[in-house]
């Protein structure tokens, strides 16, 4: 369940977290967007840091192709429903919710990653 604090936060109940982070590619686009340094990323940059984590430095079209349609028609829109990320489906970019991916989300993805 997600609520919203006075100042307009979103809060994700713990179970909803774990369960949004039990998918490897919400897990690294999240990683993704925390470690930019860019405001806003267009979808195929962040498909392509994902499907290269993911598969392989060189993945193939195949790969990269599956990717960028469970970001764009999955991953990306329920991130985006639980405050983690900002998707705009028609401009094709996302950029990061900082206040949805705090520091205790991104401990534990990279404990998630560590234990893969």
């Amino acid at each position: 369940m997600t609520t919203k604090t006075p100042d307009n936060r979103t809060v994700v109940a713990s179970e909803e977290v774990f369960s949004v982070l039990a998918n490897d590619q919400r897990r690294v686009a999240l990683q993704m967007l925390a470690d930019t340094d860019e405001p806003i990323l267009d979808l195929d940059s962040l498909v392509e840091q994902v499907s290269g984590r993911l598969h392989s430095e060189d993945p193939s079209m195949d790969q990269y192709r599956r990717t960028r349609i469970a970001l764009h028609h999955n991953h990306l829109p329920k991130l985006d429903e639980y405050g983690m990320v900002v998707y705009d489906p028609d401009a094709m970019s996302v950029q990061p919710a900082l206040e949805g991916v705090d520091g205790q989300v991104l401990s534990l993805i990279e404990s998630a990653e560590a234990s893969d």
